[in-house]
């Protein structure tokens, strides 16, 4: 356990949550979910990914605790105040199909509907989420070691991707070469 763990513990245990979940009830909340996890997104990274029981097990928490649904227009205007309960907005971010299929049905059924932010330009292309697929590939490919050639002097050599700082390096390299390049150009196909 972190010390931040360990501190959050503390603070649910002696009822600080409670207490400052009371002292601003009628502020409302954003909440922001990114992917929904169709293989393995959850174990790369837990922060962005998450699973259909994990998303339901959180909505029944808000629906328990007395936070209701509302839309980010909603929240968004001054003076809004649900009749009861303390209102909760959801937005997904990116628009990934895992979205779709793994959140927006439990969202649907617990009441809420979600605004989507687009990364437009990658959107219209076709394009994937540059920074978020590269890491996940260089993930995905685990501790071997590449050879690059053909992508200019930032990237092209010999990589040992089991090295922490090695394989940050290749992903900032990898994607600034890919950010560089229009996004009709990234996408697949």
């Amino acid at each position: 356990m972190t010390i931040k763990q360990a501190v959050l513990r503390a603070a649910k245990f002696a009822g600080i949550f409670a207490l400052v979940r009371a002292a601003t009830r009628r502020q409302p909340r954003i909440l922001c979910y990114h992917g929904g996890n169709l293989g393995d997104e959850r174990r790369y990274n837990p922060k962005l990914f998450c699973t259909r029981e994990q998303l339901r097990e959180r909505l029944e928490w808000l629906r328990r605790t007395g936070f209701v649904p509302a839309t980010l227009d909603e929240v968004a205007t001054p003076g809004f105040a649900p009749p009861q309960g303390i209102a909760v907005a959801i937005t997904l971010d990116d628009g990934w199909y895992s979205s779709w299929h793994d959140l927006l049905p439990s969202m649907a059924e617990y009441g809420y509907r979600p605004a989507l932010y687009l990364h437009t330009d990658a959107y219209e292309a076709g394009a994937p989420i540059i920074p978020v697929s590269v890491r996940y590939i260089l993930w995905k490919a685990g501790p071997v070691s590449a050879a690059l050639a053909g992508f200019g002097a930032g990237m092209d050599g010999q990589w040992q991707l089991a090295g922490r700082e090695e394989r940050h390096r290749l992903c900032a390299a990898a994607e600034a070469w890919l950010l560089a390049l229009p996004p009709q150009d990234v996408a697949p196909g």
